[in-house]
């Protein structure tokens, strides 16, 4: 996620305040020591397969106001992590924390924890606080509003073969507006192999004209009109790698991301496609 670097009065510093719901268990990171910090009990439910799940919140808290930000989490726990399945899956939840990138490569770890959670959340105020001390005085007054941050990991298991993680966030790091988005991985249980359409499906060409069908149906593209006068940034819309199987609607859907394929204005835009129109192009059957 991009961090869009604003200025904030250096008089309000003083101000500025990260508290953390943790779990009060020493193997978490706990936050530097704050006068207006806000810290209580993290519930951790035990998942089958191995999986844990649980939330921490932070407050972000400036002359302007207050802001809570926090991290919904599903995780394979380290005695657990048998299957290469369980790895890929926990890498991928690792690598879409809040700093975990050196340079343009994403960190990869397997072995995570509620640690690795908690850091992040920390890491998130730290920045803001070493943004705040870097101030000019004299610029805009206005930008007070402290940053905020909300990240959730789901793992699906209800596919035979196919072990499914959502990843959600929005934040808000200054500027004119906050950003969001929706990330699917779907992962092999045999091979361990996050999949992508080209492992899916056989004719790729062909599945593009169908997403842009579907797509013009779905949000009535006036016929003759072309996807640029619509609105999109180019003329054509294709299948990505961002998908996931519904399994009440037997269905697979295509998500695409603010910016992606057309204006913030437009939103995220989801082409869902019957699992009954995709199965002469299907590799593999998906249960």
């Amino acid at each position: 996620m991009k961090i869009n670097i604003f200025l904030v009065l250096l008089s309000c510093l003083s101000f500025f305040s990260c508290g953390s719901e943790e779990e009060s268990s020493s193997d978490i990171a706990k936050p530097a020591a704050d006068s207006s910090s806000e810290t209580n009990k993290l519930t951790i439910l035990k998942e089958s397969e191995g999986i844990e799940k649980g939330k921490i919140k932070s407050i972000l808290k400036s002359e302007a106001g207050s802001e809570e930000s926090s991290i919904s989490f599903m995780f394979y726990r380290t005695e657990n992590l048998n299957k290469t399945y369980k790895k890929t899956i926990n890498q991928l939840i690792y690598s879409n924390l809040y700093a975990n990138e050196e340079g343009n490569r994403k960190k990869v770890k397997s072995d995570i924890s509620k640690k690795d959670f908690q850091e992040s959340l920390n890491t998130f105020c730290q920045d803001y606080r070493e943004i705040t001390s870097e101030i000019d005085v004299e610029y805009d007054p206005s930008s007070l509003s402290p940053w905020n941050m909300s990240q959730t990991f789901t793992i699906d298991t209800n596919l035979a073969s196919y072990v499914q993680l959502t990843y959600s966030y929005a934040d808000y790091t200054g500027g004119a507006h906050g950003n969001y988005g929706t990330y699917h991985y779907l992962v092999d249980r045999n091979s361990g192999k996050q999949l992508s359409i080209n492992d899916l499906f056989s004719n790729t060409s062909q599945l593009n004209r169908l997403v842009e069908k579907k797509f013009r149906m779905n949000y009535r593209v006036p016929k003759g009109q072309t996807l640029m006068e619509f609105g999109l940034f180019e003329n054509a819309i294709e299948a990505n790698n961002n998908f996931y199987y519904d399994s009440k609607t037997k269905s697979i859907n295509f998500e695409y991301n603010p910016y992606e394929i057309g204006p913030y204005s437009m939103g995220m835009a989801t082409v869902s496609i019957d699992i009954s129109m995709l199965n002469n192009l299907l590799k593999v059957k998906i249960e």
